[in-house]
């Protein structure tokens, strides 16, 4: 019996579809489109990797391929355990990277080495972490339910916007930068410590409960509108709303100003009787001759030519001295002085301004021959008008602890007395030789009707 012939094939063999492979497994936990999207590929390659594990194996025994066992090339299957190495760590990076929150920019100098990221808008910013407390309404990035971070939240400031920041905040007076710097910082550390969200401009609600706290440490209402000018500005230097003045905050103020009414200004002027007397005991109580006419000279020029004492005399010996009256900015003549106010409290542009000081009667009580004597003492050298025979200069401390020493010597009362009393001293005696508002306004360098409160 012969071999049986193979039965004709009638369709072919059948194909098998490949068996579908299996989904990759997300994290029900994790909503974040991007980090899922990472996890299945890596799933993916790792699939291909395994499939390939034989082969790869075969290759490096000398197998099919023809290859020769022992040899160091680098397979599409080493190049897919790089990737994943590659992705894995980005991953790792990423989770444990903590968000952190993008506050607008409190400090006033602006330097270059530490530039922070401002919101444009006055939205919420989608990258503060939730150490903001339970009453935050800000999620940190990744978490269930929350916007996904703002694309130019890292972001370096451009050098135009950085110069232009710089510019503004240059507008203000040193002093002023320098309070404005502490007030909102200080406000940033209480909502920190109370646990409010960080939000820019700071809602009308922050502002009522930051100035409660403020009322707690006895502020006064002058005190608390201080604060609330440094958080406009800085909310209007970054282009963002002002809400210091809602209705509700400044309607706040008002009621606690008419609770407690401002206190008057009890501050006594110092009349040229008192100056006169501590002119004749500054000889007794000074070490030096120089130093008696340091004294009596700083006394008359003070109260004569109507000066604040930050115009004459540093605040301390550690104080910037470019602001006071140099030597250089003495014109002496024969009846009279003239000296050029470099800065002032209405000139912080440094325009300047002459004061004339003008020859008087009584030597005792004359501003020029005093300050003559003391300069042919003094000598030329360079600095402050002011000095020490040292040569340093002479504070604002140091004057009065020597003029109220030489007026309790006269018998005269200081316990309501100031540096401030030269100046209002020189008002009221203005006043009482019958001089006019205009007239008084000028000899105070004052621009409005501000004289009025100096004169007692």
């Amino acid at each position: 019996m012969g071999p049986k012939k193979a039965k004709a094939k009638t369709g072919g063999k059948r194909v098998c579809p490949p068996p579908p492979r299996p989904a990759p497994v997300s994290d029900s936990s994790d909503d974040d489109g991007d980090l899922g999207t990472v996890r299945a590929l890596i799933a993916r390659l790792e699939a291909l990797e395994k499939e390939k594990q034989g082969l790869a194996a075969a290759a490096d025994r000398g197998g099919p391929s023809g290859l020769p066992s022992g040899s160091r090339r680098v397979t599409r299957g080493v190049k897919r355990a790089k990737l994943i190495e590659s992705l894995s760590s980005r991953i790792d990076a990423l989770e444990s990277q903590q968000p952190r929150p993008v506050l607008p920019a409190v400090d006033l100098t602006l330097e270059k080495d530490s530039v922070q990221s401002v919101p444009e808008s006055g939205g919420r910013d989608a990258r503060s972490s939730d150490q903001h407390g339970p009453g935050s309404a800000l999620s940190p990035v990744g978490a269930r339910g929350g916007a996904p971070p703002r694309p130019d939240a890292d972001m370096a400031v451009e050098p135009w916007r950085l110069e232009a920041q710089r510019a503004v905040w240059a507008s203000l007076a040193p002093s002023t930068r320098a309070a404005y710097t502490r007030q909102c910082r200080a406000f940033q550390d209480f909502r920190t410590q109370v646990g409010l969200c960080q939000d820019w401009p700071p809602p009308v609600e922050q502002l009522m409960q930051f100035l409660v706290h403020l009322k707690g440490k006895s502020l006064s209402t002058g005190a608390m509108a201080g604060y609330l000018a440094a958080l406009a500005f800085q909310s209007k230097s970054q282009g963002m709303a002002d809400t210091t003045g809602d209705f509700r905050v400044r309607r706040m103020l008002e009621g606690w100003t008419r609770e407690h009414p401002v206190a008057v200004d009890i501050r006594r002027p110092l009349l040229p009787t008192a100056i006169r007397g501590a002119v004749v005991h500054f000889s007794g109580i000074c070490r030096s001759s120089y130093e008696a006419s340091l004294f009596r000279a700083a006394t008359l020029v003070l109260f004569f030519g109507a000066f604040r004492a930050g115009e004459l005399l540093p605040r301390s010996q550690h104080s910037p001295v470019f602001k006071v009256v140099q030597f250089g900015d003495v014109s002496m003549g024969r009846d009279v002085a003239q000296l050029r106010l470099r800065f002032s409290k209405t000139d912080q542009r440094g325009r300047g301004q002459l004061v004339s000081l003008h020859m008087a009667d009584d030597a005792l009580l004359c501003p020029v021959r005093a300050l003559g004597s003391y300069m042919a003492l003094r000598g030329s050298s360079p600095g402050c008008l002011f000095v020490h025979e040292g040569g340093l200069p002479l504070s604002q401390y140091q004057f009065w602890t020597v003029a109220r020493r030489a007026l309790g010597a006269a018998g005269v009362d200081t316990a309501q007395l100031s540096l401030h009393s030269f100046r209002i001293g020189a008002a009221s005696t203005a006043s009482w030789l019958g001089l006019s508002g205009e007239t008084i306004q000028r000899i105070g360098r004052w621009r409005s009707a501000t004289y009025k409160r100096y004169v007692r």
